[in-house]
């Protein structure tokens, strides 16, 4: 945990640097983040907090549907800071320009992939085969080739599963506990996933095969990895020690001339 603070700290000292003209004008800035019980709106709330006592600059944490929509919305310059993984990211870069972005750094991993119920059968990723599986994420466009990917790694695809059509990980979280969905998807250390295990009695974790496993999964999507985990506090539904799914998540903020385009209103 001392790790992160020093990391978010770090991140806000960037974002300090990179605005301290505007900030001496009494400028409050936007960050655009997820829905509250995400870790992302989670972390967004702390480098914000960082911002004010640390740098002396006021940000107000804007909710948004998702990273495709955050995003976007950075690259416009109607927010100033946001933060996305890198698979989102690099989708974004890759086929929507978004020119006006600058990467400030990582400030930690996303540690990420399916829950279901404690009294269920299921213990790996390839026991969901026939199950009620939430896919598509509008909002969060890098989610679904993840999801994809980790179903991979238990040998399945979209067509061995029953798709649940979700907008983000808030509604995946929501369709598992209205008993719409038999798994769902999200981080650890996010507020939603305790909410969610307190909820239906308890949750599991769904391991990662070695067979297929990573080598599957990499095939859809790149930027994923393996990381160790154990039971513990944080990493709520995890049995015994494992390794899952992972992804690096930095922030972004928009360069000066597309911020200065927002305030002036060129």
């Amino acid at each position: 945990m001392s790790t992160k603070r020093s990391l978010i700290a770090a991140c806000a000292g960037a974002a300090a640097l990179a605005l301290a003209s505007a900030a001496a004008n009494g400028q409050t800035f936007g960050f655009a983040a997820m829905q509250p019980g995400t870790i992302n709106h989670t972390t967004s709330s702390a480098i914000s907090k960082a911002l004010k006592e640390k740098g002396g600059i006021n940000t107000l944490v804007q909710a948004t549907a998702g990273e495709s929509v955050m995003i976007a919305i950075v690259g416009r310059g109607e927010a100033d800071f946001g933060m996305a993984n890198t698979p989102e990211l690099g989708i974004a870069l890759a086929n929507n320009g978004q020119p006006d972005l600058r990467l400030i750094g990582a400030v930690y991993t996303l540690k990420t992939g399916f829950w279901v119920r404690k009294d269920s059968n299921m213990r790996t990723v390839a026991d969901l085969r026939g199950k009620r599986v939430t896919m598509g994420y509008s909002a969060m466009r890098a989610l679904d080739p993840m999801a994809r990917a980790i179903l991979a790694t238990g040998g399945l695809t979209e067509q061995d599963i029953k798709a649940v059509l979700v907008p983000n990980v808030v509604r995946s979280a929501d369709d598992f506990v209205a008993g719409a969905a038999d798994m769902f998807m999200f981080a650890f250390g996010a507020p939603k996933v305790r909410e969610v295990d307190v909820t239906v009695g308890g949750t599991r974790f769904l391991e990662i095969p070695e067979s297929p496993g990573m080598a599957a999964a990499r095939k859809i999507s790149p930027y994923g990895y393996l990381s160790d985990v154990a039971p513990g506090p944080i990493f709520i539904g995890v049995e015994r020690p494992m390794q899952v799914y992972t992804i690096d998540n930095p922030p972004v903020y928009p360069r000066q001339a597309a911020r200065r385009r927002r305030v002036q209103g060129d």
